[in-house]
């Protein structure tokens, strides 16, 4: 198991390159789901890749060992065209494995890998199922895509025992997605099909032969169009009241006039349709007789259209930015309906031709692919490598360094091979293109250009690529970094001064005087507070010296005596006089203290 995975997972490091992922089942197609013993029943091993483009696929087949044994294995119509692993079986061990791949990518409803012929050798329900299964993507890197693989039951049945009685094997065979809004109705390949629903009624007589079944096919619901899906389905048809027997067959005889009756019913399933034109036959009858038979045409191709290759006119790897593709693709069934041809990862475009002019092209690489799409919706798809190279690039000799903001006048110029355009491109400081001009080289090679448009301050470069007559381009070349700055007001020894600069100044100019008045104003308010200090305690000093002399005095008076007549007056009013003294003092003090107090603040 180890070393098989190693091997593909190698084996997918040659697988071209395609298409986006999606998701892809393996399933298994009976040609009979009941057999008897020494049958031999073939079982195609196919792959619906829902849309998504494979190249390579793997799995191991297990079988009942017991009731089949592989008699040999064909690889005629696979898709495949080369193996890092044949296919191999053993009956001892009931198993099947393989690992293929193809040069192109291919997809389909059905696309065909391998047809296991058994020989039925025992009696009873034959598993068969799938592991170890892959399929892969052709996107370059060997994606799987598997999403479920479908296992299947095959009826051994003695000789002579009803193989009506067999019930239902495959268990998750693809139905398909039908183009109208009828319901699709079908049943997986390999399927016991249920006898019709008989309807019981007296019919009404009529007065002429019944007129063609309008049939109804909900899984292929247009028998003019082609179809890439493999089911048994189911077949509609509207009952008038007069009719009483209905008859069918399915075969690839255009013309058949089925004549047996089968019963009245107004649906019944049919095995699932080969390759190729098939038709379905649906008669009535009453009693006037049998009427006219309604034939319808189901067309089935499975098979994608053969591998092709895309030619180039100018090569894979040139100068050329344009050039004439061709290919074209072959389809034995239903033919080639039209081409889709997607350069790199730009929207893909459906042509009927078998050439195509590629848009132009910038220098770089790209992956062309071309998917050849048949009647059926089946697709072969086909890659190539281009390489465009770059014609010389221009040279940028002279670029204004500094302009002045929303005035323009930003001038470049350079040399370049003669007579070739240059392309020019000024954008911003993030890559973003703002303008664009041409500028023309002349016999010397010299070119120049002028941008007039008004530039906002900031910082811009100018990308220049050459051009010649056919269209060819050169890779970009990036000028030094231009700057757009605002125009000065003065120049003061050769200082330019903007408004920006001028307003900035007087604002640094405002702020340095104000801060310095703030600080001189606080040395000064420190100073004077000193000096208040000083004062606040002389003044509080000579008032206690003034206060304490008067304060003596007043006590030295009540002491003293004097007269009764005029001693008593004088000593009176010196009482007085002392007492006022020390209120006044008082005052004073209270009164310098406050205004000392006033001047600091």
């Amino acid at each position: 198991m180890i070393k098989k995975s190693i091997a593909f997972i190698i084996f997918l490091t040659f697988i071209i390159a395609a298409k986006p992922v999606g998701a892809s089942t393996i399933f298994l197609f009976a040609s009979d789901a009941t057999v008897s013993i020494g049958d031999k029943i073939s079982v195609d091993l196919k792959i619906d890749s829902e849309e998504t483009s494979i190249n390579a696929a793997q799995a191991t087949l297990h079988f009942s060992k017991d009731i089949l044994s592989i008699e040999n294995v064909s690889k005629t119509g696979s898709i495949f065209n080369f193996w890092l692993e044949e296919p191999s079986f053993s009956n001892n061990n009931g198993t099947l494995s393989f690992i293929g791949g193809g040069t192109s990518g291919y997809s389909g409803k059905s696309l065909h890998i391998l047809k296991i012929n058994f020989k039925v050798i025992g009696n009873g329900a034959a598993s068969l199922y799938l592991s170890d299964g892959a399929v892969t993507a052709s996107d370059g890197n060997g994606t799987n895509v598997l999403q479920k693989m479908g296992n299947a039951s095959i009826i051994s049945a003695s000789l002579g025992a009803p193989k009506e009685a067999a019930t239902t094997t495959a268990t998750s065979a693809p139905l398909a997605v039908a183009t109208s809004t009828a319901e699709v109705i079908s049943l997986p390949t390999v399927t016991v099909l249920p006898l019709p629903q008989q309807i019981v009624r007296k019919a009404v007589k009529a007065a002429a032969l019944p007129d063609a079944p309008k049939i109804d096919v909900p899984l292929y619901p247009e028998d003019d169009q082609w179809y890439n899906v493999i089911a048994n389905f189911l077949a509609k048809w509207d009952l008038p009241t007069g009719i009483s027997d209905v008859a069918t067959a399915f075969n690839s005889n255009p013309t058949s006039n089925p004549q047996k009756s089968e019963g009245l019913f107004d649906n019944k399933f049919f095995s699932a349709p080969k390759d190729g034109v098939s038709y379905l036959h649906v008669r009535f009858k009453n009693n006037r007789g049998w009427g006219k038979t309604a034939h319808y045409k189901i067309s089935i191709d499975t098979a994608p259209p053969a591998s092709f290759t895309i030619s180039p006119e100018k090569g894979w790897t040139t100068d050329y930015p344009t050039q004439k593709i061709s290919f074209s693709a072959s389809d034995g069934a239903s033919g080639i309906d039209n081409y889709i041809v997607q350069i790199g990862n730009n929207s893909p475009t459906t042509t009927e031709d078998t050439s195509f002019i590629l848009p132009l092209l910038s220098p770089g690489a790209y992956t062309i692919k071309v998917r050849a799409k048949d009647g059926a919706s089946n697709i072969t798809e086909s890659t190539a490598n281009l390489t465009i190279t770059p014609i010389a690039s221009p040279k940028i000799t002279f670029v204004s360094a500094d302009i002045y903001a929303n005035e323009g006048n930003l001038n470049i110029s350079g040399t370049s091979a003669a007579n070739f355009s240059i392309l020019l491109n000024l954008k911003n400081g993030s890559g973003q293109t703002l303008y664009s001009s041409t500028a023309s080289a002349g016999t010397d090679g010299a070119w120049s250009a002028r941008f007039d448009q008004p530039l906002k301050k900031g910082q811009y470069y100018i990308e220049a690529t050459s051009k010649d007559s056919r269209g060819a381009l050169s890779l970009p070349v990036k000028s030094n970094a231009i700057k757009a700055q605002s125009r000065p007001i003065l120049i003061l020894f050769g200082l330019k001064i903007t408004e920006t600069i001028f307003f900035l100044s007087i604002i640094v100019i405002l702020a340095v005087v104000f801060f310095a008045g703030w600080f001189a104003n606080r040395l000064w308010r420190k100073k004077v507070g000193s000096r208040v200090m000083l004062a606040e305690r002389d003044v509080s000093n000579a008032c206690d010296i003034i206060q304490s002399d008067a304060e003596m005095l007043s006590s030295l008076v009540k002491k003293t005596k004097v007269g009764v007549k005029k001693g008593a007056t004088d000593g009176a009013k010196l009482k007085y006089l002392a007492e006022r003294i020390r209120d006044n003092i008082a005052k004073m003090r209270a009164y310098i203290l406050e205004n000392i107090k006033e001047i600091k603040d």
